[in-house]
């Protein structure tokens, strides 16, 4: 057995290949927060020494303004250019766009500071706007929930690198120097971002509708991106008002640009270190263990507490007033760079590929372009003295209010979107016909011969009501659905259709016992003769079908003498050799009313042909539907679920005595005397019985220990019926369950780990990829098989917690879909399943490494990775016990310690020799014994070759 490796919590979980590309990222978003800080600072320094942080909501309109034509042509491009190239070639025109600036910057221009304010705003926008579309066209979401934190973190390591270097500038070379350096920034981003350039995908297919919709369409036709937007837009008028706060304060406490300059870079750096440390010790884990809804609702609640401080010393203690800001602004600056900035990006992923660079470019540009002019709206009665910058703090709290509400919803809409990614089934709806005109008596006639029943007895309806039953032709009476040849008779009858008596007559040998009925009053009908005179000589008939519906036709006519003809003969059909003639006894049994006959159709049921027990329970079944509850056939029904061959029979037998057989079922399933294949099939007849009492019976043996198979149907059975909603009971139940069925499959994945399936082969989530030239063991395939198994339970205990259909279609994708379509169903998982199982559940289905995987598992349930030797000790101390999967695993293990030659292992093999119950396991451990020493298999690969062999 590998040794299991342990990572510190601080160290990032880089998989095969990953290490390169995350390095690259983290490089690039490192230079270019140090080009915004260190810029950004300039930018603020020049605008509050010449004019006054007052004038902000001026910038911030005219910022919005001049935006959307660079917009537009971002736009256009995002969707013929890559986002690296796209990058590069706007890194480039940013260095570029500084020279300038540089040269002017002593001129003494008045709108010189307003200009480099709003075109500096927007090169740093757009620069991070696209490198984080070129980040997450690098990463599959589930990549992304994990690496975005540790790109995020290169980013707030630049801000504090920028804020120091900034500071020290500001000081040694000044303001308009600093820009020079700064220049060189963009430069190096963009060959970052054209050396790590992929090939060219291959051309894609001609584009249907949706894919030529402009980026704003797309986000208008998308709930999510709706919500996404409405976020988008409250952050920045939250983000606006409180700079506007922020810079007011800096204005009273600081002078000088350069001063102003290093005050600003020295803040950005200490903001980036905090935000840094929160990244690295927090974003994480939060991302991992409370998901993406707690991080959207975390931002606005964090930013509520500190505007609520703002006011508060506004009111009780102004002196406290500039430290306020100062940290609402750092923990707003903070909070974007860091959670904020990841979980935005994650909320893309839901996005198709093809359409996602076009929104991230409508949202993170235009969307934001355009909040920054609503906020310079709503902020111009500061501009203009008709407010003062202490009362933008209660603007800020009602975006805030607004956003919280905003932010639980974008939430649900963003896990609807991925559910939507998982394929669906297209529905069938039959339209309403009429007789109007010729044309759809055409098209009833052609839905005659349709393969759905309902389409046929529909058509049949409408047909005879027109008035042209004669149109029916008879051939429907070989129709595969019995109400379908049943409703044919009714039709041919009443249309006095004598030239179909020859096919009517044949049906009185159907195998359905309705048919025969319909067919004996048929021909009555059609012959003009009376029943009995009609079907008194056909108790003789050579056709066992014939004679059963003469005696159900008889037996129920209500004349005496004709009814002892029809019992005598019924005794000598049930007393028959053949068991085609018993079978049409029980059927005929089955039109005859309780409690006539009940003795015969008991004996019957405990007939040895399945052909004649099948016959008696739809008999049972279709007594109890028509006069009620019956106790007597209960014990043999359900006995007869032991059989395949009858077991649908009996359970539908089952379903047919109703609700008041339940407490007599639940019986049979809490007892241990009955052989489990009964017990297994018990709970599916439960379900379809299904109501409250149903329900109640299943839970209530699901929270106690049951064995694989049996915990498997109670769980397919709850599926069938579902929890009711607000059953807070049944939740927790169930996620007991579940919570237990992902520690079995833990503990199975660390029982693979034990037998060293990790040098030889891979896991997908919970499924072992085995290497080439490796084949596994018999006891590993088995261990593998019950892992599948358990990871299917859990999933059907997921079901009964999420959305309806919803967990199903997330378990088809993970188990034939490729990794990207993988990744859709994960995130979609991580976050629907409920806080009580969304741990557990995802610490199984999630794509980590078998290492990682088993360390999860020691995390979460204290499941300790063993030796070999010692994970066969326990699997053949399983074969003491009577349970057959124990015997099973008991066998296999004694199968891999022959191949090992494990002989330290002889007491436990000499223990199953002398004590195992089931006679198979003492045999082979028998075997196993007086082999031992015979021969040691010495490599792995000679391992496989004396296992075919044996």
């Amino acid at each position: 057995m590998s040794s299991l490796p342990t990572r510190p919590w601080w160290r990032p979980e880089l998989r095969a290949g990953e290490g390169p590309l995350v390095t690259r990222l983290v490089a690039m978003l490192l230079l270019l927060v140090v080009f915004e800080t260190a810029t950004g600072s300039v930018r603020q320094a020049a605008f509050l020494d010449d004019l006054g942080a007052t004038r902000l909501p001026l910038a911030y309109l005219l910022l919005a303004i001049v935006s959307f034509p660079v917009l537009r042509l971002i736009d256009q491009l995002s969707h013929r250019v890559t986002p690296g190239v796209l990058l590069a070639g706007s890194g480039g025109v940013a260095a570029a766009s500084l020279i300038p600036f540089w040269g002017a910057w002593n001129a003494g221009w008045t709108w010189l500071p307003m200009a480099f304010y709003v075109w500096i705003s927007l090169v740093q926008a757009l620069l991070l706007t696209l490198f984080w579309s070129l980040a997450a066209r690098s990463f599959d979401s589930r990549q992304a929930r994990r690496l975005f934190a540790l790109v995020a973190a290169g980013g707030l390591l630049g801000g504090v690198l920028g804020g120091q270097l900034t500071r020290w500038a500001a000081g040694a070379v000044g303001s308009r120097h600093l820009l020079l350096g700064a220049a060189v920034l963009p430069l190096v981003v963009a060959a970052l971002g054209l050396a790590g350039r992929r090939p060219a995908p291959p051309a894609a297919p001609p584009p249907g509708r949706e894919e030529v919709l402009g980026g704003i369409t797309i986000v208008r036709a998308s709930h999510h991106l709706r919500l996404l937007t409405a976020v988008t837009l409250l952050g920045v008028v939250v983000a606006q008002a409180v700079d506007l706060m922020f810079n007011w304060a800096v204005d009273q406490a600081v002078g000088g640009t350069d001063q102003l300059t290093a005050f600003f870079g020295s803040f950005a750096s200490w903001v980036a270190l905090g935000a840094l440390v929160f990244q690295v010790v927090a974003v994480g884990p939060l991302l991992r263990r409370l998901g993406v809804g707690f991080a959207l609702s975390a931002v606005p609640w964090s930013l509520s507490a500190g505007t609520a401080a703002f006011l508060a010393a506004a009111a009780l203690a102004p002196g406290l007033l500039v430290p306020a800001a100062l940290i609402l602004k750092g923990v707003e600056s903070g909070l974007r760079f860091s959670l904020r900035q990841t979980v935005h990006e994650l909320l893309f992923f839901p996005v198709p590929e093809a359409w996602r660079t076009r929104v991230k470019a409508v949202i993170d540009l235009l969307v934001q372009r355009s909040a920054k002019g609503l906020a310079a709206i709503l902020l111009l009665p500061v501009a203009w003295g008709w407010m003062a910058p202490l009362h933008v703090a209660w603007l800020a709290a009602a975006a805030l209010v607004v956003w919280v509400a905003v932010a639980r919803s974008l939430h649900r809409a963003y896990a609807g979107s991925f559910r939507d990614l998982l394929s669906r089934e297209p529905s069938l709806d039959v339209p309403e016909l009429s007789l109007a005109d010729a044309t759809a008596l055409e098209v009833l006639l052609q839905a005659l011969s349709s393969n759905e029943p309902q389409r046929v007895l529909h058509s049949l309806r409408l047909l005879e009501l027109a008035g042209r039953g004669n149109l029916v032709h008879p051939l429907l009476l070989y129709h595969d659905d019995p109400r379908v040849r049943q409703a044919t008779l009714g039709v041919l009858a009443r249309a006095d259709r004598t030239d179909a008596l020859p096919l009517i007559e044949r049906r009185l040998g159907d195998e359905d016992p309705d048919v025969r009925a319909e067919a004996a009053r048929a021909l009555a009908e059609l012959e003009q003769q009376e029943l009995p005179s009609l079907m008194l000589p056909r108790l003789r008939d050579v056709d066992p079908a014939v004679r059963a519906a003469a005696v159900a036709a008889l037996a129920t006519y209500g004349d005496p003498e004709l009814e002892e003809m029809a019992n005598q003969a019924l005794e000598e059909m049930t007393s028959d050799a053949g068991t085609a003639t018993r079978a049409e006894a029980a059927r005929a049994l089955g039109m005859m009313p309780e409690p006539r006959h009940r003795d015969l159709l008991v004996q019957l049921l405990a007939d040895g042909a399945p052909e004649v027990a099948t016959a008696a329970l739809a008999a049972v079944r279709r007594r109890a539907v028509r006069d009620g509850f019956v106790p007597v056939y209960t014990p043999s029904a359900v006995s007869l679920l032991a059989s395949r061959r009858v077991r649908n029979a009996a359970r539908e037998a089952l379903v047919g005595l109703g609700p008041p057989v339940l407490p007599l079922l639940r019986w049979f399933l809490d007892s241990d005397d009955e052989p489990p294949p009964v017990r297994q099939a018990l709970p599916r007849a439960i379900a379809a019985i299904g109501g409250d009492e149903a329900r109640r019976i299943l839970l209530d043996r699901l929270g106690r220990p049951a064995e694989r198979r049996l915990r498997r149907a109670l769980i397919e059975a709850l599926g069938e019926l579902d929890l009711p909603p607000g059953d807070a009971a049944a939740a927790v139940v169930v996620e007991q369950a579940a919570v237990a069925e992902a520690r079995t499959c833990l503990d199975l994945v660390t029982l693979l780990w034990g037998l060293g399936v990790a040098e030889r082969s891979t896991l997908q989530g919970w499924r072992l990829q085995w290497h080439e030239d490796e084949r596994p063991s018999l006891l590993e395939r088995m261990l593998a098989e019950r892992l599948g198994e358990s990871v299917r339970n859990l999933f059907g205990l997921a079901g009964l917690l999420a959305p309806a259909g919803s967990v199903g279609d997330a378990y088809r994708t993970l188990v034939r879909a490729p990794l990207a379509s993988r990744s859709h169903a994960l995130e979609y998982l991580d976050n629907t399943l409920p806080a009580a199982v969304r741990r557990q559940v995802m610490a199984v289905v999630d794509e980590v490494p078998l290492a990682a995987k088993v360390a999860i598992g020691r995390e979460l349930f204290g499941i300790a990775p063993r030796p070999a030797e010692a994970v066969l000790g326990r699997l053949l101390a399983a074969g003491l016990e009577a349970e057959p999967d124990g015997c099973a695993l008991a066998l296999a293990a004694l199968y891999e310690v022959r191949c090992r030659g494990a002989s330290r292992l002889a007491p436990a093999v000499e223990a199953l020799r002398q004590d195992a119950p089931d006679p198979v396991v003492r045999e082979t451990a028998e075997w196993v014994a007086s082999r031992y020493n015979a021969r040691v298999v010495p490599s792995r690969k000679s391992h496989g070759t004396d296992r075919s062999r044996a």
